[in-house]
C-alpha cells in the first residue's frame, strides 16, 4: 500500500535534517539546548544519536506511573504501599499542571483508600510545598529524547 496520494509531504529540510540548526527548527527547540545536551557543535552523520530536549516528558511519565502504582496496589498481586511512591512522583509532575493534577488526585485517592481520611493539615502542608516550588525551567538534562539522524522519517509503510 504505501503512502496515500493526499498524505502530507514533508519539506526536504525536514527529511534531510542533519545539522543541529535543522534539528532545532524541526523540533522547535533552541539550538543552545541541543548543543548543551549533545556536547557542542559537531558534524552529524547518518545513524548518529542526538538528544532532543523534551521538558514535557518527565511530568507525563510521572502521571502515567502514578496510574500504574494504583493499579498494582489495588490488584493485590504485589504487596505495594502506594503512598510513598505517589509522594515521590509529585516533584517530577510539578512542571505540568495537568500531570500534577493527575498525580495529586491519585495521591488523594490512595490516601483515602489505604489510610484514614486526610485532615486539613495535609492540605495546608501541600499548599505550602506548592508555594515554595521553583520557577518552571523549560530545559534541563533530566528531560531529553534521543533520535537517530536521518532515520526519523525513513520507516517502511509509515502511516503518516
Amino acid at each position: 500500500p504505501g503512502r496515500r496520494d493526499d498524505a502530507l509531504t514533508l519539506p526536504d529540510w525536514a527529511m534531510n535534517a542533519s545539522t543541529f540548526g535543522a534539528l532545532a527548527q524541526l523540533y522547535q527547540r533552541t539550538i543552545d539546548d541541543l548543543l548543551r545536551l549533545n556536547g557542542g557543535e559537531r558534524p552529524l552523520h547518518d545513524g548518529d544519536e542526538v538528544a532532543i530536549p523534551d521538558p514535557g516528558f518527565v511530568p507525563h511519565l510521572a502521571a502515567r506511573l502514578s496510574a500504574e502504582i494504583l493499579v498494582v496496589a489495588d490488584s493485590g498481586v504485589e504487596p505495594v504501599q502506594p503512598l510513598p511512591w505517589l509522594r515521590a512522583l509529585v516533584p517530577y509532575a510539578v512542571r505540568s499542571p495537568t500531570a500534577l493534577d493527575a498525580v495529586l488526585t491519585r495521591l488523594v485517592l490512595a490516601q483515602c483508600r489505604w489510610n484514614p481520611p486526610p485532615d486539613s493539615r495535609l492540605a495546608d502542608a501541600l499548599d505550602a510545598v506548592l508555594a515554595r516550588r521553583p520557577p518552571i525551567v523549560l530545559s534541563g538534562p533530566e528531560s531529553e529524547l534521543t533520535i537517530r539522524v536521518n532515520n526519523l522519517f525513513n520507516l517502511p509503510d509509515a502511516p503518516y
